[in-house]
């Protein structure tokens, strides 16, 4: 968010819900926008959840390997 919304009513509203989850907003000023720094951090965002997901995929994957409620094909 802009750092102009400190204290609004969505920097209130968006901050309870981050709350909620852990989190808190995150505040831009204009030279961030300018310096694509929040590009950069939602890159990295990003990034990080597409390998936590593809770490869960994998244990997931192992942990059904594993299960031996399952039938499997043993020909």
């Amino acid at each position: 968010m802009s750092n102009r919304a400190k204290g609004t009513y969505s920097d209130e509203g968006l901050g309870e819900v981050l709350r909620l989850v852990g989190r808190a907003p995150i505040f831009f000023g204009d030279t961030d926008v300018a310096s694509c720094i929040i590009a950069t951090a939602s890159a990295d965002w990003v990034e990080k959840w597409r390998y936590q997901k593809w770490a869960i995929d994998n244990e997931r994957r192992r942990l059904d390997e594993l299960d031996p409620t399952k039938r499997r094909d043993r020909s």
